[in-house]
C-alpha cells in the first residue's frame, strides 16, 4: 500500500508522470538491493526486532513525509529520497514475516 500511496500522491501532486515513474522506481529498487543485506540482519538478529525496526523507521519517514508536506517543504526530490530510504528496510519485514510463520 505504501508504494500505491505515494505513487498516487506523486501524481496528484505534482502532475508529472516521469517523477511518478521516478518515485515508483525509489520505493521499489533500493529495497531490492538491499534484500541480501536484510537476509544477514535476520540472521543475526532475531526476526520480531527486525520487523520492529523496520516499523519504527517506516513510522518515522512516514510522519517526516507528513509534516513536510503539511509545511509546503516537501518537494520532488525530498520525496524520493524519504521513500527511498523507506524502501531500504522493508525486505527487513517482508522477509522477517515469513521466518516467523513457521
Amino acid at each position: 500500500m505504501f508504494m500505491l500511496a505515494t505513487v498516487l500522491y506523486a501524481l496528484q501532486q505534482f502532475g508529472s508522470p516521469a517523477l511518478t515513474g521516478w518515485v515508483a522506481f525509489a520505493a521499489f529498487f533500493p529495497g531490492l538491493v538491499a534484500s541480501p543485506v536484510a537476509g544477514v540482519l535476520l540472521d543475526r538478529l532475531r526476526a520480531p526486532l527486525a520487523i520492529v525496526v523496520d516499523m519504527l523507521v517506516a513510522t518515522t519517514l512516514l510522519l517526516m513525509l507528513t509534516f513536510f508536506d503539511q509545511a509546503d517543504l516537501l518537494g520532488p526530490v525530498l520525496l524520493i529520497i524519504l521513500v527511498a530510504i523507506c524502501s531500504l528496510t522493508s525486505p527487513l519485514s517482508a522477509s522477517g514475516i515469513r521466518v516467523l510463520i513457521p
